[in-house]
């Protein structure tokens, strides 16, 4: 699998989530060895998606998670 084709499969997997869940966090994207989850973002805001970070408190723990607000 080329380098391309991996980042290809990972902004999918980002857009499924934001687009199915409406957000997706760091650690989900970590989980699945993504680890530039932010400039995947930073590429759909440029895309005119309009997508805002924050960090919520979890299980003990903090996330950060970015919820899209509109497409």
């Amino acid at each position: 699998m080329s380098l391309g084709n991996m980042q290809k499969t990972q902004l999918d997997w980002v857009k499924n989530e934001l687009f199915n869940k409406g957000r997706v966090s760091r650690n989900n994207a970590i989980k699945r060895y993504i680890s530039r989850l932010g400039a995947y973002v930073c590429d759909l805001r440029h895309a005119g998606f309009d997508i805002r970070g924050e960090y919520v408190k979890k299980n003990g723990g903090k996330d950060f998670v970015y919820t899209l607000i509109s497409k």
